[in-house]
């Protein structure tokens, strides 16, 4: 939920280098730390437009998105639909 989450934030709630977290990301999923929370955050919000009846602005804010706009923009481009297109696929 955290929009201002980052590898320096995890590494100071750790008590651990932003290094030692940026290498755990990699070496478990083979990607970089945003790219592994934007995959995060995409899937909790595909999860919530399938499962639940919320607004877009609040499945955006419940993803660490405070601006609609970037949201459906990160949306779009990871799921090459919009949210409400994809909600409307899997009500069907």
């Amino acid at each position: 939920k955290d929009p201002m989450l980052s590898v320096s934030t995890v590494a100071q709630s750790l008590n651990i280098s932003e290094r030692l977290v940026s290498q755990a990301i990699v070496s478990i999923g083979d990607t970089t730390f945003s790219k592994y929370l934007q995959s995060l955050r995409m899937q909790e919000a595909a999860r919530q437009l399938r499962d639940t009846d919320l607004e877009l602005a609040d499945i955006a804010l419940n993803c660490g998105y405070p601006a609609i706009s970037s949201f459906y923009r990160n949306f779009k481009n990871y799921y090459h639909m919009t949210p409400v297109a994809y909600r409307a696929t899997m009500k069907e």
